[in-house]
């Protein structure tokens, strides 16, 4: 369900944050804008880190929800917890460069 998906998408940012926060990496994390987020995402962030030598942020990681937009693309479903009805899946993207 969309709580769910929202949490897990914050879940997910937060263990990309952990990494770089380990590694002593100076970073920022930005929500994007509707106009700047992919074909189907709801909610995108992007994880900029420090680089001294360009003198800027660049980004590094992009941490996307999508509801059930690709799900419906696809056609992937899970039964509901009483077995009467199928529901779309919802899906996150997490990618790192």
């Amino acid at each position: 369900d969309q709580d769910s998906s929202l949490a897990e998408h914050e879940r997910m940012t937060q263990c990309a944050e952990e990494v770089l926060k380990r590694l002593e990496l100076p970073f920022r994390t930005m929500v994007l804008c509707t106009g700047d987020m992919g074909f189907g995402a709801r909610k995108t962030y992007d994880i900029e880190v420090w680089l001294p030598g360009q003198n800027a942020y660049r980004e590094i990681s992009s941490c996307s929800v999508c509801g059930d937009f690709q799900a419906r693309r696809m056609d992937a479903r899970y039964k509901d917890k009483d077995g009467k009805g199928n529901r779309f899946v919802h899906t996150l993207n997490g990618s790192g460069t």
